[in-house]
C-alpha cells in the first residue's frame, strides 16, 4: 500500500506544481521571444539596443504602450531557466557605447528576462490592477538556422540531396572538379 500512496503523493505534488505555474502565468504572463537571423546579421546588437531603449526610456515610436506612456516600469529580472546562460547585456552595451565596437559573435544560446509594468489599454482592466509582462529574450548562434533543414534528414538523404544540387544550375560548373574527385556518378 505504501508504494501506491507514495506514487499518488508524487503525482499530486507534480499536479500542484503545474497548477501553481499556470496560476502565476495568469498573474504574471511571460512571452518567450527568439531573435532570429543569420550569423553576423546583428541579432545581439538588436537585442542589446531594444533592452537598452526599454530600460532607459529611449524612443520606440512603433511600440504603442511606450509611445502612449502606459509603461510605468521596466526592469531586468533573474531568468527563469538557470540551465541557460544569461545574455550579457551589460557587456554588450559597454562594447557598443563605451568601446565603440561590435560585440563578439554569439557562440552559445543565452537569454535575458525583462519585465514591464503597464497600464492596460482597456478601461475595464485598468480598474483591477496594473499589468505585468515578462519577456524572455533568447539569443542563439545564427548558424543554427542553416542546420534546421538537416533535422529531417539522415546522412544518406543529406548526401544525395547535396550531390543532386551540385549537378544543377550554376553549381554544376563550380562543382565539376569536386564531383570528379568524389567519384560520384
Amino acid at each position: 500500500m505504501a508504494p501506491i500512496l507514495s506514487s499518488f503523493k508524487d503525482d499530486a505534488l507534480i499536479a500542484l506544481d503545474n497548477l501553481a505555474d499556470r496560476a502565476s502565468g495568469l498573474v504574471n504572463p511571460a512571452v518567450r521571444l527568439g531573435v532570429t537571423g543569420l550569423s553576423r546579421a546583428g541579432k545581439t546588437v538588436f537585442i542589446s539596443s531594444v533592452v537598452h531603449n526599454l530600460l532607459n526610456g529611449g524612443r520606440l515610436p512603433v511600440f504603442e504602450p511606450i509611445r502612449s506612456g502606459r509603461v510605468s516600469k521596466v526592469r531586468l529580472e533573474p531568468q527563469p531557466d538557470d540551465a541557460v546562460p544569461r545574455f550579457q547585456y551589460e557587456d554588450h552595451i559597454a562594447a557598443l557605447v563605451r568601446d565603440r565596437v561590435w560585440p563578439d559573435s554569439t557562440r552559445a544560446i543565452s537569454q535575458l528576462r525583462i519585465t514591464l509594468d503597464y497600464e492596460s489599454a482597456s478601461g475595464w482592466n485598468r480598474m483591477f490592477s496594473p499589468g505585468r509582462l515578462s519577456i524572455d529574450i533568447v539569443d542563439y548562434p545564427g548558424e543554427w538556422l542553416l542546420d534546421l533543414p538537416l533535422l529531417a534528414q539522415d546522412f544518406r538523404q543529406f548526401s544525395e540531396s547535396t550531390v543532386r544540387r551540385a549537378r544543377t544550375g550554376t553549381r554544376a560548373g563550380l562543382s565539376r572538379e569536386w564531383l570528379a574527385l568524389a567519384s560520384v556518378s
